[in-house]
């Protein structure tokens, strides 16, 4: 009733495999990171930077102004613990740290 008994087996009938073309994603143009590097000197010393890097990480126009008094506080926050900058809440992060930490001596170093 169900056949004559050969084990009957199931073959893919494809032509053969050709070289399949893959298509490439399309190339984007972005700066390359030596482009968004600026550089100073303090000290003798020549520093490479993310010029707006701060703004863009705390999420504020580029034509904000921070205060010394506002980078102090952010200052004093641990890693990980979260604070309140500008009505939202931000986490701190060793990179936003040193960020931090760079903007008070370029603030510092601009009244010599």
């Amino acid at each position: 009733m169900y056949g004559s008994g050969r084990a009957v087996r199931k073959v893919d009938v494809q032509s053969p495999k050709k070289e399949e073309k893959t298509k490439k994603a399309p190339v984007r143009k972005t700066k390359s990171k030596k482009e968004d590097m600026q550089e100073i000197t303090i000290d003798g010393e020549k520093i490479e930077f993310k010029e707006g890097a701060l703004h863009k990480q705390l999420k504020t126009p580029k034509g904000y102004t921070f205060k010394k008094a506002e980078l102090e506080k952010m200052k004093k926050v641990e890693n990980g613990d979260s604070f309140d900058f500008l009505g939202k809440k931000r986490k701190m992060t060793p990179l936003l740290k040193k960020r931090v930490n760079f903007a008070l001596v370029l603030m510092k170093g601009s009244k010599k």
